[in-house]
């Protein structure tokens, strides 16, 4: 399913504009920046979700990534979610106070306010590889655009998190020692 839309399109009714792809070709991050590239977008945050060489304490040598049949629409009604801000901040990450708090609403020369998300958000996007992938290839890409870097952080991190937790889409690790093991979603 492609839901890319013509960003003028897309955006008539002012809704943010939503992206969710599963591919089993190679991921491009550019393709995944393009979909939320907008004129008003003054913030974009990137995620890019790579195959690592090691986990749990053992030498990882390529994963595969299967996905159930509903995935794509899961995707897809996750990524809807954090776009119209329906995704509540309660993620240990939000109100860590290691972590940097989102900006508090401001006001512009015009008087008009900016503050949390969804105000600002314009576009989410989101690409999930399946298939068999090798040591350093991207696995999932995420962007977020929006109006300022806050809100683009924010609804950046919710979308990759929200995919990791429902989207049905396994991983099986193949370990150097000739064993492997399934990793539930993402």
């Amino acid at each position: 399913m492609d839901l890319t839309l013509a960003a003028a399109v897309a955006r008539v009714d002012r809704r943010p504009l939503v992206v969710a792809e599963l591919r089993d070709t190679p991921l491009s991050v550019d393709d995944c920046l393009a979909a939320v590239a907008l004129p008003e977008a003054g913030g974009t945050a990137l995620f890019i979700g790579t195959v690592r060489d090691h986990d749990g304490g053992k030498s990882v040598v390529e994963l595969e990534y299967s996905a159930h049949p509903s995935a794509e629409q899961a995707m897809v009604a996750v990524a809807r979610e954090v776009a119209e801000g329906l995704v509540p901040e309660t993620a240990a990450w939000a109100s860590s106070p290691a972590q940097p708090q989102l900006a508090q609403p401001h006001r512009h020369e015009g008087g008009h306010a900016h503050g949390a998300a969804p105000l600002g958000l314009l576009a989410v996007a989101v690409h999930h590889r399946t298939g068999l992938l090798t040591i350093g290839d991207i696995a999932v890409v995420a962007a977020a655009s929006a109006a300022h870097r806050a809100e683009a952080f924010v609804a950046c991190r919710q979308l990759i998190d929200q995919i990791k937790a429902r989207v049905p889409i396994w991983k099986r690790q193949m370990f150097a020692d000739g064993t492997s093991e399934w990793v539930g979603a993402c």
